[in-house]
């Protein structure tokens, strides 16, 4: 049988059924034998003793009427007298054998006491008879054997009134004795019961509790970037040993892909160099054509610009999902936890995503100005499309990283089954991605624009010095799209020793931001030609702020 979780409960609470209905068939047993014991003292006990009691009274009226008979000493009297005698003779013997039918283990002695009522009947019957007669010296001597006769019978009778009352004592003493042990037997099984429901509860709650303590643990971490202790020991067979695999399994995946990652980031922030270094070789002999660069570069700018409100909207994106992720703690706490940390890293990867993409596109960019200049690009142009591929396997990874962030929601979602009033929230997310895909796209109309004015440089003379501005300005951007790219990357820590790796423009990575090259203009061209780039820069893309909830639901 699969051990998973209702499998276990069922298999807890069955026992605590089956411990409640033995307890049911126990209090059973002893109401049976209870009832039992109340009616044999009923009928047999008392209902002796009744006809015990019944017995004695009519040798009592028999005796009184022959002595009463005696006394009068008449005819009529003595008629009379055998006559109510003869009545309370026949009830004697009816009760006598009511109380054989009842009692049967007490036959012998009831025969005997009807033998001594005989007796007495006939003594009393003489007594009587002697007395009219008046012969008193024969009465008298009948008169004692009547008596004794009388007396013999009442003790005959009173042991069988006394051993009727005492089985009627005995059947309520049995009665009560087997309550008192119902009493015990039911003490004892309700409380086996309670000591097992608590038992049953410490355990599941304690075995529950500590198994998501520790994956609410790794997805704090991983909710750091942590993604060097992921190790989780315990039951696998249930659904919460699964889920724990599956994270475990996911930080094992972004820990792989991640390293790719920084490893083609840190090729990206080289690779600026060398472009940063080509470029400047290039503009030595191309400082006559640097006035055509004008229009390229304050298109450059307004891609800038719009870079800049893609990572603002991006982080937008990342406050909006941290909302999110409180919203769904009612959904249930443990889960929302590890989806909140899943929800944490896929806007990381989205940012490293758009990051690599606009690397690709500068190096694209790059790539079409060594063209442009010719054989001074050509050193220029290799370097430029080694970038390229640089970014294309930033991109890949990125991709990777995030099927990979997709899949782990998808198996913690349907695992866990705790974060469905999550789903608005996400909606709203997906409708500010949606935005940023928008300000992407002015990105690539201000691409457009800059492809344009490229086209006009075949038309001018100084090709050679617009390229070698493009160069620079191109150096520039890839320079900070690489210290973005590692700056995201060193989010996650991936190495075993838990060193949490941040590399950060002109930090600790080693590699150093290029300077812009600076171009052989006159003094004065170069002044105008960077106060007409400021006054002319445009700023793309749209600037959201959570800050007002009404203009967040405009979008």
């Amino acid at each position: 049988m699969k051990k998973n979780i209702r499998n276990k409960m069922l298999f807890a609470f069955g026992g605590v059924c089956l411990v409640l209905v033995i307890q049911l068939l126990v209090n059973g047993f002893f109401q049976g034998r209870v009832t039992s014991s109340v009616e044999e003292a009923r009928d047999k006990g008392y209902g002796g003793n009744e006809l015990a009691m019944n017995i004695k009274l009519e040798m009592l009226l028999v005796q009184e009427i022959f002595t009463d008979a005696s006394a009068v000493r008449s005819a009529e009297s003595l008629a009379e007298a055998h006559k109510d005698a003869a009545e309370h003779a026949v009830r004697f013997r009816e009760h006598a054998e009511a109380l054989k039918a009842l009692h049967p283990e007490n036959r012998s002695e009831i025969e005997e006491a009807e033998k001594w009522f005989g007796e007495l009947f006939e003594k009393g019957k003489r007594t009587a008879e002697l007395y009219v007669k008046g012969d008193l010296a024969l009465a008298t001597k009948a008169m004692d054997e009547f008596d004794a006769a009388a007396e013999e019978l009442g003790k005959r009778v009173d042991r069988i009134e006394e051993e009727m009352e005492n089985e009627a004592t005995n059947g309520i003493a049995n009665a009560l004795s087997t309550i008192k042990l119902a009493n015990i037997v039911s003490i004892i099984l309700g409380s086996a019961i309670i000591v097992f429901t608590i038992i049953l509860a410490f355990v599941f709650s304690g075995r529950i509790a500590s198994a998501l303590g520790k994956m609410v643990g790794i997805a704090q971490r991983i909710a750091d970037g942590d993604l060097s202790h992921t190790k989780m020991e315990g039951n696998k067979e249930d659904e919460i040993g699964q889920l724990a695999e599956a994270l475990e399994a996911m930080v094992l995946k972004l820990r792989e892909i991640i390293q790719n990652v920084r490893s083609a980031a840190d090729q990206v922030a080289a690779g600026s160099q060398e472009l940063s270094s080509s470029s400047e070789q290039v503009s030595q002999g191309a400082s006559e054509q640097a006035a055509s660069v004008e229009e390229i570069s304050s298109s450059m700018e307004e891609l800038a610009s719009t870079v800049a409100q893609t990572a603002d909207n991006a982080r937008q994106t990342s406050a909006i999902a941290s909302k999110t992720a409180i919203d769904a703690e009612a959904g249930g706490q443990v889960v929302a936890e590890t989806v909140k940390a899943m929800q944490h890293i896929a806007e990381k990867i989205e940012l490293i995503e758009e990051i690599a993409r606009q690397t690709n596109l500068l190096a694209l960019n790059a790539a079409i100005e060594a063209a442009r200049a010719g054989e001074h690009g050509k050193g220029f142009a290799v370097v430029a499309a080694e970038v390229r591929k640089l970014a294309e396997r930033s991109q890949v990874s990125a991709q990777e990283i995030k099927g990979v962030a997709s899949a782990s929601v998808a198996t913690a979602t349907n695992a866990g089954r705790l974060i469905n009033d999550i789903i608005p929230q996400i909606q709203k997310t997906a409708e500010l991605v949606q935005e940023i895909d928008g300000a992407s796209n002015e990105q690539a109309r201000g691409i457009e624009e800059n492809t344009k004015a490229i086209d006009q440089f075949d038309q001018v003379i100084q090709s050679n010095s617009a390229a070698a501005e493009e160069m620079a300005s191109t150096s520039e951007e890839l320079t900070a799209q690489a210290a973005q790219l590692q700056d995201a990357i060193g989010f996650f820590k991936v190495d075993e020793a838990g060193v949490k790796t941040h590399i950060a423009a002109g930090g600790a990575s080693g590699y150093r931001k290029p300077g812009r090259v600076a171009l052989a203009l006159p003094a004065g061209k170069r002044a105008g030609y960077h106060e007409e780039k400021a006054g002319s820069r445009k700023e793309g893309g749209k600037k959201i702020s959570l800050d007002d909830s009404n203009e967040f639901e405009r979008y």
